[in-house]
């Protein structure tokens, strides 16, 4: 039987302490939903594509909702249009 979902926190405590050889049943507890989520939105009338004098800005129409704390170290983007890679 799994008892109530632990909070990301928790859950992210309890991992570290198995991967160091505490004995931790991680089985029997809940691992919470969703911890992290990218959700896509709409950007109504507002452009997404900027042109400026040596580049060209995108706006992304997402959101990201974290439970917990994370750091984004890069993302890749990928399009049909795409021809190498962008930073």
């Amino acid at each position: 039987m799994k008892v109530k979902a632990a909070s990301p926190e928790q859950w992210d405590l309890l991992r570290r302490l198995e991967m160091v050889g505490y004995p931790v049943d991680v089985d029997g507890i809940a691992s919470p939903e969703n911890p992290f989520c990218v959700i896509q939105t709409s950007l109504g009338k507002v452009k997404n594509l900027y042109v400026f004098p040596d580049c060209v800005g995108i706006v992304l129409p997402v959101r990201i909702v974290a439970s917990t704390t994370v750091t984004i170290c890069g993302f890749h983007l990928r399009a049909s249009w795409l021809t190498g890679p962008v930073s």
